[in-house]
């Protein structure tokens, strides 16, 4: 017993904390730190390096501001740090290999996170309904983000680790998180689970997979809206043979000059809808224009002379097709639609 705080018999657990003080040291022969959930006068806690567990609701509705977590940190219990929602900065050290479900659940003032280097799986609801939060960084073996892990942040651009091989269900749902514009795979990713992006009006979605990734029941993208997926060169037929993915076939670009790169190729083709005809325009030098359809399957080619060429498409069958144009840069796809 010291005060108001309460420890075991050995002394290297905290275990209960009832402090008034605005800030608390911690004594050195701490190992695991449990009992300020529900304090509103405890705003900053000194941590030990000694430490290696915070323990289940630790923190829970506590008035925390901000933490420097040790450097021997291995592991933070569920719904350590739940509701503490004057909590603005976390600092995780690079030993930290285990979070529990909902550690920083309903913490809506933290604006960013750094993702520790050892963490392999974002746990279910870690970071649900932290409102604020919109910048992360990712560390270097982050495998699985868990259900509901980032549901309702304010995250508008994410570009995912390339570590990353599951996305489970509802992992990005949420009202906050229909700011969610673009979303960008550093790598093929094995498996993104139903509703992954539910709410979500995306502009665009870029994955690295030649063969389409697993998804499970109504899919990944049900209850959102997707206006252009970017898939690598090449790979167009696999994710129009899929059975879920196909649904998407008006939705693809190829992208042949690396992910995230094809915006950088200036190649117009108007006017788009077309009925007669269509123009290319802006290709460097000459090229070839090939008009494929929704199966894949191409319906006519053209060379492009001088940066330019017109295609007749008043023959052809109404419906979206894909215009890939090659040039001396790289290759492009563009989506057109005949009417």
């Amino acid at each position: 017993m010291d005060g108001t705080m309460i420890y075991s018999a050995g002394g290297d657990t905290l275990i209960s904390a009832h402090k008034s003080a605005d800030s608390v040291f911690l004594p050195n022969t701490l190992r695991v730190v449990n009992g300020f959930g529900g304090n509103s006068n405890v705003r900053y806690v000194h941590v030990p390096d000694g430490v290696t567990t915070i323990g289940t609701e630790a923190f829970n509705g506590s008035s925390l501001v901000s933490i420097d977590l040790p450097s021997h940190l291995d592991f933070i219990d569920e719904y350590a740090f739940y509701y503490c929602q004057s909590l603005t900065r976390v600092g995780m050290p690079a030993t930290l290999d285990t979070m529990g479900e909902g550690c920083f659940h309903s913490c809506d003032h933290l604006t960013s996170i750094d993702i520790p280097s050892g963490l392999r799986i974002i746990p279910e609801a870690a970071f649900f309904m932290c409102t604020s939060l919109s910048n992360i960084t990712w560390g270097d073996a982050v495998e699985v983000i868990d259900t509901c892990a980032f549901g309702d942040c304010s995250f508008t651009e994410l570009t995912l680790p390339q570590t990353l091989r599951v996305v489970k269900n509802t992992a990005f749902i949420g009202d906050y998180n229909g700011r969610l514009n673009k979303v960008v795979f550093s790598a093929p990713v094995d498996t993104i689970e139903m509703d992954a992006f539910y709410s979500q009006s995306l502009s665009s979605l870029w994955l690295h997979n030649s063969q389409p990734p697993v998804t499970t029941d109504d899919g990944c993208l049900d209850g959102a809206v997707v206006d252009s997926i970017f898939i690598p060169c090449g790979s167009l037929n696999a994710w129009l043979a899929d059975d879920y993915w196909g649904q998407f076939a008006d939705k693809y670009h190829e992208d042949c000059n690396g992910i995230d790169d094809a915006a950088t190729l200036k190649v117009y083709v108007y006017p788009n809808p077309a009925s007669d005809r269509l123009t290319v325009n802006g290709v460097e030098g000459n090229g070839t224009a090939e008009l494929v359809n929704t199966l894949g399957q191409p319906v006519l080619k053209r060379e492009l002379v001088g940066g330019r060429g017109d295609i007749e498409v008043g023959t052809l069958a109404r419906g979206a097709y894909f215009l890939r144009v090659h040039t001396n840069d790289g290759v492009v796809t563009r989506k057109v639609i005949l009417r």
